[in-house]
């Protein structure tokens, strides 16, 4: 198995070749989750796993509260199917908690300022059934909550994973907060270790083959439980070892070969973001250090026949997509044609009427 194949095996796990699904709760209770920092780019990363669905189809899956976005796994957003947001919040929030504890007490946030911001956000959320960031904001600093030192973005942070509040629909186009037990259904959650046991299982069967630092860096679980995690499931999963290091995936692999196929992976996708090492996606040294910048920044990837090939960006308008993609070496004739063809594939997405151009290579 060469780096090549590890790069077509994960695009047919990922779902973003072969086997699709229908709906964007499925995509990801397959993906376990979706890193969602890019409101709007995140949701080209569940469309592009669903054929035929449009942006109007994901966001009324947010707001009938089928899928969730909100702080898991990493200290960053995430988006989830709603039947599982519980037990991974469950599961990951401990950890995020002991990650933002050091600036939490720079912060001044005692257990006390934190129970009196959480009755706040209940008591608005109570009378409101969603509000913007800023009107929620708004809201806390009426109740002596001063913005300072980004103090907001901390309290909203820490009402989320403890389970006070999570996302709503959309509203202007923006992310909103709704009080969780209004949106989420309270359903059991099982023992750590059931919960150790489906995490791994979700991460190996979707991002697979990957490695223990590969999930330990996704699941933001320590490295003593990613490998209990593991040994829990090993059984049900192949593995190799490349590198001195062991990959495992589902099943019998046979069919390495990547699709003769282009796509427009967006900003933050799965396919790049949920491993802790990139050059098996993308080997070059030079091309990876413009696809991911150093303080962590992922961006919109073109990628043809199971290799990167350089950077796209949209602009958007009221009726019009224009599409600017940017090559790191001159494209073949064939290769334009693949990335039209993925281009329109977005547009369609947006439903909105295509423009592309081909560009110089990213700076």
């Amino acid at each position: 198995m060469t780096l090549s194949d590890i790069a077509a095996i994960r695009l047919k796990h990922q779902q973003i070749t072969g086997e699709q699904v229908s709906s964007p709760e499925a995509v990801l209770s397959h993906l376990g989750a979706a890193q969602a920092q890019d409101y709007r780019m995140v949701k080209w990363a569940i469309g592009l796993r669903i054929p035929g669905s449009t942006l109007q189809s994901i966001e009324q899956a947010i707001a009938e509260g089928r899928i969730i976005r909100s702080h898991l796994l990493r200290p960053t957003w995430h988006f989830v199917s709603a039947d599982d947001y519980r037990w991974i919040l469950k599961l990951t929030a401990p950890r995020i908690e002991v990650a933002m504890r050091h600036r939490h007490k720079h912060l001044g946030l005692t257990p006390k300022r934190i129970a009196k911001s959480h009755r706040v956000m209940e008591d608005v959320l109570s009378n409101d059934e969603c509000l913007l960031r800023k009107e929620l904001v708004a809201r806390l600093e009426d109740a002596g909550f001063e913005n300072k030192d980004n103090l907001a973005s901390h309290l909203l942070l820490r009402a989320e994973i403890d389970g006070i509040i999570c996302s709503g629909p959309t509203k202007d186009k923006y992310h909103t907060y709704t009080l969780m037990d209004k949106q989420v259904p309270d359903t059991p959650t099982p023992d750590k270790d059931e919960m150790l046991e489906r995490l791994a299982r979700r991460y190996f069967n979707s991002h697979g083959p990957a490695t223990l630092n590969d999930f330990k860096w996704w699941s933001g679980l320590t490295k003593t439980s990613a490998r209990k995690a593991i040994q829990m499931i090993e059984h049900d999963f192949e593995s190799i070892e490349i590198d001195s290091e062991t990959f495992w995936f589902p099943g019998t692999l046979s069919d390495f070969s990547a699709p003769v196929k282009a796509f427009l992976l967006p900003a933050f996708d799965e396919y790049l973001v949920s491993y802790k090492s990139r050059y098996r996606i993308i080997p070059d040294d030079i091309h990876r250090k413009k696809a991911i910048s150093n303080n962590g920044i992922f961006r919109p990837v073109i990628l043809v026949n199971g290799k990167i090939k350089g950077l796209w960006k949209w602009i958007l308008g009221d009726e019009t997509i224009h599409i600017q993609a940017r090559y790191f070496n001159q494209p073949n004739t064939d290769e334009k044609a693949l990335v039209e063809g993925a281009a329109q594939s977005l547009a369609d997405f947006m439903e909105k009427e295509l423009n592309i151009s081909h560009d110089p290579e990213p700076g």
